[in-house]
């Protein structure tokens, strides 16, 4: 008796396994958008892409081939597997069939990937001229620059407590703070708002 997943659980899966391909394709998406033409660079997530798309396909029942298990993995993850770790036990039609919805699950999602970075070229460029500088950038940097188009500054508030008595002088000064040449570090934490 098989156990079919709950019809949210398998949509919500179905999105977030849509998302993992839109989000590998991106790399390539962006190439040919930014520069007009691939490299070799995305290739690796480009095979990761359509390995997941044909698992959705032959082993999920997500496409519409409707929910029949054409191939199952003996042993290996789907991500990993390759052809000679699967049975099949279809006929060359319906491998042209499979194909087919593969290919449709990858244009599809290539196109939704085109057009999200189309409509977000200038973040694009952005993240790219931050990585450029910064070589890594985390989380909170990429949602501080989505909300205000530039980097968290080096000096922020935040860091003040780390810095030493003679720059946060200099940072008193640049705001223009009476007296900070005589200020302890703690009178000028306060001075400055920490």
């Amino acid at each position: 008796n098989l156990m079919l997943p709950k019809e949210e659980t398998y949509l919500s899966t179905k999105k977030e396994l849509l998302e993992t391909i839109s989000g590998l394709l991106g790399g390539r998406v962006a190439e040919v958008l930014k520069f007009g033409e691939m490299t070799t660079g995305a290739h690796n997530d480009f095979e990761k892409a359509t390995k997941i798309a044909r698992a959705m396909v032959t082993e999920y029942g997500m496409s519409s081939l409707g929910p029949v298990q054409f191939e199952q993995q003996s042993g290996g993850s789907v991500f990993l597997g390759r052809d000679y770790n699967k049975s099949k036990n279809f006929s060359d039609a319906v491998a042209l069939e499979i194909d087919q919805e593969v290919r449709k699950i990858i244009s599809e999602q290539y196109e939704v990937t085109k057009k999200i970075i189309s409509e977000n070229m200038d973040l694009l460029n952005l993240i790219a001229n931050a990585l450029l500088e910064h070589e890594t950038i985390t989380k909170e940097q990429i949602d501080y620059l989505v909300e205000n188009g530039h980097m968290p500054e080096e000096d922020k508030t935040d860091n003040y407590e780390s810095m030493s008595t003679t720059k946060l002088r200099e940072i008193a000064k640049e705001k223009g703070i009476k007296n900070y040449s005589k200020m302890s570090k703690a009178e000028l934490l306060k001075e400055l708002d920490v």
